[in-house]
């Protein structure tokens, strides 16, 4: 049985990174297939307010980048009902993307030079960030968010008005940045899995979520609208000035509709909030389906195996390794997650998945070790390194004790 020393959680609750002010509020959990091994949590909801109340693994967070598993995961629950296959041409369901087109390079003035697709995008595609749809080949760092993010989306058609934003520079079709199949990009990929939900089933992708994700596993504070109640419970964003200081986010950004009355487009990349409590549940339930111990799974074993196979080409991976470039560790991307395909020194097992949100939330799951961690605050701007070092900290902490733990057994 999997358990934590009371010498690393010691360790890990003398971080003092919000007390000297170096970062907001923060939570973390980490989980065995039995159940939460610790909890950890320290600051305030609100930056600098101990008014606002102390945050907790109960505390809501926008989570998100961390939405893409969650979409993923209904993807994957869309191909076991039967309704849809890897290799299905998404444009049976979103005729949006029938005539997409590649993008060459610009002219002299500033506009695309473009070519049509000869590939179509697959439901594969989608899955794996090989479609080629891409966030921005011209990043803002002004403006993170992508316009379609933005957006408010009020439109009578919001699906078809997202992909109108996306092109929107007079192209004749989407943009992708490579064919189809070919390589890997960041991008709306995501979001049309969840756009693909929707057409299918004729249910909005909170309401199939519910259904198959959220309702099966008690998921009582994950939702793309944030309500009342949850936001009683919401952290406040925070940023971080370049000169490193922390203040309150005071739309130093646009950011997404966060209006519960005004969402009518539901984001698969990037719309969700949820807990760390919560996320910790959905990894806790994969663990445990990869581990053939789960009651009522809401996913076939073989299903949740391919969250941790590869399945980019050469290519695809090279362009995910140059993204995230860590001294011996190799990426790649399987259905769902970032998976590192070599034991990662000091810390997770080779195979296990990954990733993180915006606003400086991550996440890990190692079926080899049998554990997941959810780790969360609310900060911007994204890729911050003081909460990243802190979140390898802690990961480290923990692997050293179940290191230890390993050779004690062993002696016995």
């Amino acid at each position: 049985m999997v358990s934590i020393s009371s010498t690393a959680k010691e360790q890990i609750q003398q971080d003092d990174a919000t007390r000297n002010k170096t970062l907001p509020g923060l939570a973390c959990g980490i989980t065995s297939t039995e159940g939460e091994l610790f909890v950890a949590s320290s600051g305030t909801k609100v930056f600098d307010d101990p008014s606002s109340g102390a945050v907790d693994v109960d505390t809501v967070e926008w989570i998100c980048s961390e939405t893409k598993l969650i979409a993923a995961l209904a993807g994957l629950k869309l191909i076991e009902q039967g309704k849809i296959q890897l290799d299905t041409p998404v444009a049976q369901h979103l005729p949006e993307l029938a005539n997409p087109v590649i993008i060459e390079g610009y002219s002299p003035d500033g506009k695309a030079i473009t070519r049509p697709a000869t590939a179509a995008i697959t439901f594969q595609h989608l899955l794996n960030f090989t479609s080629g749809l891409f966030y921005s080949d011209k990043p803002d760092p002004l403006a993170p968010l992508p316009p379609a993010y933005r957006h408010s989306h009020k439109e009578e058609n919001p699906i078809e008005f997202f992909f109108k934003i996306v092109q929107a520079r007079d192209l004749p079709g989407v943009p992708l940045l490579f064919e189809p199949g070919t390589n890997w990009v960041y991008g709306f990929s995501s979001d049309c899995v969840g756009f693909i939900v929707e057409r299918i089933t004729k249910q909005t992708l909170e309401e199939y979520c519910k259904e198959h994700i959220f309702g099966p596993l008690g998921l009582k504070s994950t939702s793309f609208y944030l309500t009342p109640d949850l936001e009683a419970r919401l952290q406040s964003l925070t940023f971080r000035k370049p000169d490193g200081a922390l203040t309150r986010f005071t739309d130093q950004y646009e950011l997404m509709e966060h209006d519960h009355t005004k969402v009518r487009l539901h984001l698969g990349g990037i719309g969700l909030f949820s807990t760390r409590r919560e996320y910790l549940t959905v990894l806790r339930h994969l663990l445990q389906i990869s581990a053939g111990t789960a009651k009522n799974p809401i996913l076939s074993a073989q299903s949740v195996a391919s969250l941790f196979e590869p399945s980019l080409p050469d290519t695809g991976a090279g362009s995910l390794n140059k993204l995230i470039p860590i001294p011996g560790v190799q990426w790649q991307w399987s259905t769902g997650l970032c998976v590192n395909t070599n034991d990662w020194d000091g810390k997770r097992g080779k195979n296990s998945g990954f990733w993180g949100g915006w606003a400086n939330t991550s996440y890990f799951l190692d079926p080899s070790s049998g554990i997941a961690a959810a780790f969360g605050t609310q900060l911007a701007p994204t890729f911050d390194v003081t909460s990243a070092l802190l979140w390898d900290k802690i990961e480290r902490i923990v692997y050293a004790d179940l290191e230890v733990s390993k050779h004690l057994a062993s002696s016995l």
